[in-house]
């Protein structure tokens, strides 16, 4: 394909096409570069490829000509209309209208000049195809400043003129205005015209534009309030006396017209105003002060028990009773007991300049004599046989002395102990005893059986009386032939020693109840003494042989 003008001159690219022979050239392949031609300002003449068909010559391509010719410019007239960004019209300093060929740019130069108002940038404006059609330039309104000024009737100012800002033809925002009105009302103005209500701004971006808002002085109406002095938790308070307060709304009600509250003080920073309705209380808010107080702990008669107690609080709050519990308590392990306690449910006064008295009174208790029994036991916690406890009566708490303790044959107490009479009656009182321990000095070595003489027998002669050796296992029979037992009469432990080993066969007898078999108590007791003494003398008799022997 060949797009070519009259004379032959190519105007764009040639253009390749297929087909099949003899089939018709699809002309929907030429279209767009026929188009393509006119744009550059050419208009159609022939059309090679309408109604024609492929050949049959595969080795020569075929060619089609498209013959265009140059189109005469005509020159086209358009006014040029200003729009405002939603598209409004905007009236020009001067219409203007330009004449061109169509699809030429409408330059910046000739764009109307719009008061307020600038061409937005970008935009590219063309000379339309069709005479008198309007090409449209798109505008932006400009800012524009203005001045508030707020004036009585005689246009003095009331208070400061007030700058704000808009775009041309714009409304005025009157939000910008009402805190100035207000402020003059404040101070005590009515409004009588407000200039900027329903204005618009102006297109002068030279001169700041002026609205006036006009008001009038208010006649002062003074109002009454009553002042009511509340708590931190908005409670109310009783003043020293009522007090109210004139004056014209919004002026402040100063400190000196504040009530006096016993036991407060007003809270500092806050700032109480006159209200605009007649009658309306005014709040002034108060912080309770701190009081101080003495609580007494007496008897009944009046008579100190311990030291006085300080305690504070707020006025009109409840005493805090665990201030008060440790004292009762120390009163009460002195031994009384609580009667009335001024405290419970007590509130702290409001006098600033006097403490405050709580009496807390009690009476001495009766003390109740408790008996308990005192058991001597071993290092190991268990009583030590054939020993009765020995009871003492006694007030609870009251230490046991050394002079009530159990006395136990070859045992001593353990140092460091101090038993006390119990709370409650009959519950034992454990005493530890440990056994004591003969030292080298008092017991002498015992003689082996080869030098023994026929006096070294003797020990065993008392085991002949049979009531008292068959049913008491006495530490005797036990004893080694010819090993005398413990010979220390002549040292002064061996009444200990004796007693600790007579001791263990009367244990043994009370382990069973305190009988040997088939006799009665009183038979037992003089079998038990007559075998004990026989047993003594027997021993001594043999030691002092011995002793001569040894001379």
């Amino acid at each position: 394909m060949e797009y070519v003008d009259e004379n032959g001159n190519k105007i764009i690219a040639d253009q390749p096409i297929e087909g099949k022979t003899d089939e018709q050239v699809d002309h929907t392949q030429v279209v767009p570069g026929i188009q393509e031609a006119i744009n550059q300002g050419y208009n159609l003449v022939t059309d090679g490829t309408l109604n024609a068909y492929f050949d049959n010559d595969d080795n020569t391509d075929q060619v089609f000509k498209v013959v265009l010719t140059p189109v005469t410019p005509i020159e086209i007239t358009t006014p040029l209309v200003p729009e405002g960004p939603n598209g409004e019209p905007l009236t020009p300093t001067e219409p203007k209208t330009v004449t061109g060929i169509p699809g030429e740019p409408v330059g910046e130069k000739d764009w109307p000049d719009v008061p307020g108002y600038t061409p937005n940038p970008g935009q590219d404006p063309k000379i339309p195809d069709t005479p008198n059609t309007p090409t449209v330039i798109n505008y932006t309104p400009d800012t524009q400043k203005a001045v508030v000024e707020y004036v009585d009737e005689n246009g003095n100012k009331i208070i400061a003129d007030q700058p704000i800002e808009g775009k041309t033809d714009e409304q005025v925002d009157h939000t910008q205005v009402v805190p100035g009105i207000q402020e003059a009302i404040n101070q005590g103005y009515n409004l009588v015209t407000d200039g900027t209500l329903n204005a618009y701004f102006d297109n002068d971006d030279n001169t700041d534009q002026v609205f006036k808002v006009v008001l009038t002085p208010v006649t002062p109406i003074e109002i009454t309030t009553p002042l009511v002095p509340e708590g931190p938790n908005g409670e109310p308070l009783t003043p020293t006396e009522p007090k109210t307060v004139t004056g014209i709304p919004g002026e402040p009600v100063g400190e000196k017209d504040w009530p006096d509250v016993p036991g407060y003080t007003p809270n500092p920073g806050q700032d109480p105003k006159i209200p605009d309705t007649p009658n309306t209380p005014t709040v002034i808010n108060y912080t309770p002060d701190t009081q101080k107080a003495v609580v007494e702990y007496v008897d009944e008669n009046g008579n100190k028990i311990i030291a006085d107690q300080p305690i504070e609080g707020k006025t009109d709050e409840q005493v805090d009773h665990t201030q008060v519990v440790p004292g009762i308590q120390e009163a009460i392990n002195q031994g009384y007991n609580l009667v009335t306690d001024g405290t419970l449910n007590a509130y702290f006064d409001n006098d600033d300049n006097t403490d405050q008295v709580f009496k807390v009174v009690l009476t001495p208790v009766v003390p109740i004599e408790i008996t308990t029994p005192v058991t001597p036991v071993g290092p190991d916690g268990n009583p030590i046989p054939g020993i009765t406890p020995k009871t003492v009566t006694g007030i609870p708490g009251q230490p046991i002395t050394s002079k009530d303790w159990p006395d136990v044959p070859g045992y001593t107490v353990e140092p460091g102990q101090n038993p006390k009479i119990p709370n409650t009656p009959n519950t034992p009182t454990d005493l530890v005893y440990v056994p004591n321990t003969p030292t080298e000095s008092t017991t002498p070595s015992t003689p082996t059986p080869e030098n023994d003489t026929p006096n070294d027998q003797t020990p065993n002669q008392p085991e002949q009386p049979t009531a008292v050796k068959e049913n008491t296992p006495t530490p005797v029979s036990e004893t080694q032939p010819g090993t005398p037992v413990q010979p220390i009469a002549s040292t002064p432990q061996s009444s200990q020693v004796v007693n600790h080993r007579v001791d263990q066969p009367t244990s043994v007898a009370e382990s069973n109840n305190g009988k040997l078999p088939q006799t009665g108590d009183e038979q037992n007791s003089l079998l038990a003494s007559i075998g004990l003494a026989m047993f003594s003398a027997l021993s001594m008799f043999g030691l002092a042989g011995r002793k001569r022997r040894h001379d």
